[in-house]
């Protein structure tokens, strides 16, 4: 998976840094999801290899625990929590995804994202869903929007602050 930020900000990268990373998995169960994204904190920097501890309690994946010590490549890296190098609002919420209500409002998990071909030159092709809409539902302009995919990747991965 590519990251949608540069070298730049993959070389503010420091011990203690946060970043991002999906732990993928497998499960009998068809009603769990295949993968977690989770926070990892950097503990050595290797050129593009890393360590680190986990930062989060997996919900799913029982077999890592947190402070479990993580190794990987800035490649794996999808989302870091540092300070920008040249902050542009506009372009780090682009490109856009089309979304249902269901999942920018109501609340309802993603239980469907696929990616098509892009519509435009702003569009990522991603089409993220609840996966309970009926073709009624979706062919009313009301319950789909075209919105930026980090806000909706922000807003879906936010972790509870309880």
């Amino acid at each position: 998976m590519a990251a949608v930020f540069g070298v730049a900000e993959i070389g503010q990268l420091t011990i203690g840094s946060l970043v991002k990373l999906i732990f993928e998995f497998d499960d009998p169960d068809p009603d769990v999801p295949s993968a977690e994204r989770m926070w990892v904190k950097v503990t050595k920097i290797d050129g593009g290899r890393f360590l680190g501890e986990l930062d989060n309690v997996p919900y799913h994946i029982k077999t890592l625990q947190l402070g479990a010590c993580v190794e990987f490549e800035s490649r794996h890296i999808i989302q870091i929590d540092i300070d920008e190098v040249a902050p542009d609002l506009v372009q780090k919420y682009l490109p856009g995804c089309f979304v249902t209500r269901k999942v920018l409002y109501d609340g309802e998990k993603v239980g469907r994202a696929y990616r098509e071909e892009p519509e435009g030159e702003n569009d990522s092709g991603w089409r993220i869903l609840a996966g309970n809409e009926t073709e009624e539902y979706m062919d009313d302009e009301e319950n789909v929007f075209f919105v930026a995919l980090g806000a909706v990747l922000t807003k879906t991965t936010r972790l509870c602050t309880c």
